[in-house]
């Protein structure tokens, strides 16, 4: 079956959760159906693949730093996977879901995951939003198939849509060449490691890091654009305090390094999907700290800590009570994620759910 995959950025990349969903299943859906993954590409743009792990590459051009930029990207990646011949579709995030009506039309299956509510995104206008929410309910109601990442989304879908979806929880490549028990720590720092974006809440988080009596650091692992207007924001909010350190974009292995020796890890995000920093953090045995959002819970309910989603006051205090009560990774919390999340494992459900909706071709 050759299945168009669409929806990311650019393949392969950590640019995103997105990307790396991609990135991570086409390495192993590839072993069995054809992969054609079309990547956004925009003029100017010299970096390009043709193939990857066996997965077709395409590239689609597009309007750099605009918002047309997703619209226009997946409407032309959506009419070339058709004039390829594509048996599927498979459709990433609820922006591009809009485009399931064409291949409707067409009688050709299709498949959306929904990586979390992206019309609730504070970074869109009205009518942005307005057009990422028309991509859930269009995905909801002609999707052959659609996948989520916990329950709170399945029961999101089902109570607001009355439409069934698949649980494919996202996976993690967890280093086999550290130790995580026998790690030392110098817990001398507070570790945020996201997308510098207002619904991470890394504004909230710095807030109330300045009023925290400690002399521990607070390090910002993140993608710094500088002519981005949050990220100028957030990094005025933090002057004068030098405890706070932007580190800009961070590899993979020393993202594990930093997750290990960390005294808390901190995700106080206000909309979410599964956050693939917050289920690397547990994978190592950092202590959680994180808004509670059912989304943010679900990843292991009996190993993170919660505060009020958007109060930062509790927040504070949260982080005080963590601070003032230490304690070692925890082996018991690094095994049950290494039980319950791989990317074979997703791999493997969304091999089944793609399966499912391409027998509807036949």
């Amino acid at each position: 079956m050759k299945i168009a995959v669409i929806g990311h950025k650019r393949v392969p990349s950590r640019e995103g959760g997105v990307e790396v969903v991609v990135t991570e299943t086409a390495k192993r859906l590839s072993r069995y159906h054809q992969l054609v993954i079309y990547n956004r590409k925009t003029i100017g743009d010299d970096s390009s693949i043709v193939e990857y792990c066996g997965a077709i590459i395409k590239d689609i051009f597009t309007f750099p730093h605009s918002g047309l930029n997703a619209a226009v990207y997946s409407l032309l990646a959506t009419v070339r996977a058709i004039w390829d011949g594509a048996d599927l579709i498979h459709f990433h995030a609820e922006g591009p879901a809009v485009m399931c009506l064409i291949p409707h039309l067409f009688k050709i299956p299709t498949v959306v995951t929904i990586h979390g509510c992206d019309w609730k995104r504070s970074k869109w206008g009205r009518l942005s939003s307005t057009y990422i929410k028309m991509g859930e309910r269009i995905g909801a109601k002609y999707a052959d198939e659609v996948i989520v990442l916990s329950e709170p989304a399945r029961e999101y879908f089902k109570n607001t849509y009355g439409r069934d979806t698949a649980v494919v929880k996202n996976g993690v490549s967890f280093p086999e060449d550290i130790d995580c028990k026998a790690k030392s720590h110098d817990g001398g720092y507070i570790i945020f490691a996201a997308r510098l974006v207002p619904e991470k809440g890394l504004h909230l988080l710095i807030d109330a890091f300045k009023r925290l009596k400690t002399s521990k650091r607070l390090l910002i692992a993140g993608r710094i654009n500088p002519n981005d207007r949050y990220v100028k924001e957030v990094m005025t909010l933090a002057e004068h305090d030098e405890r706070i350190v932007f580190l800009d974009f961070v590899e993979q292995s020393e993202l594990w390094e930093l997750y290990l020796g960390c005294d808390i890890y901190v995700l106080p995000s206000q909309v979410e999907g599964m956050s693939l920093s917050l289920m690397e953090a547990l994978g190592c045995g950092a202590r959680c700290l994180v808004s509670d959002l059912p989304e943010n819970i679900a990843v292991a309910p009996d190993y993170v800590y919660t505060f009020r989603s958007g109060d930062k006051e509790d927040l504070l205090n949260s982080m005080a009570a963590l601070i003032e009560n230490k304690r070692e990774n925890s082996q018991e919390q690094i095994d049950f994620m290494r039980r319950n999340y791989s990317w074979d494992k997703c791999a493997e459900e969304t091999l089944k759910v793609l399966n499912r909706a391409g027998e509807k071709a036949v």
